[in-house]
C-alpha cells in the first residue's frame, strides 16, 4: 500500500510533493499529545491541498503519516 511519513520543521510545517491522486487519510502526532487525523481528503492531479492540525498551544506535529484510502489504516486506527 501507499504510505508516506514526513517530519515537520520547528514551526510545525510539512510538505509532501508529488503525491498520486486519490482519497487520503492523514495522521499527525507529537510527543505528549494525542494523535489526530483527517479523513476523506480527495487529492486531484496538480492540486495543492493544505491540511492543518491544532495539536496544542505548545506542541507541533512532529510526524505526519499519509495513507491512500484504498490502503490499510495503521493498526491503532
Amino acid at each position: 500500500g501507499y504510505e508516506r511519513v514526513v517530519v515537520s520543521d520547528t514551526a510545525g510545517r510539512y510538505g509532501m510533493p508529488l503525491m498520486p491522486p486519490g482519497e487520503y487519510v492523514v495522521f499527525a502526532e507529537a510527543p505528549g499529545v494525542a494523535g489526530m487525523n483527517r479523513t476523506g481528503l480527495m487529492l486531484r492531479a496538480g492540486q495543492v491541498l493544505t491540511i492543518e492540525f491544532e495539536m496544542s498551544n505548545t506542541a507541533f506535529a512532529d510526524a505526519v503519516q499519509v495513507f491512500r484510502l484504498a490502503d490499510k489504516y495503521p493498526p491503532d486506527c
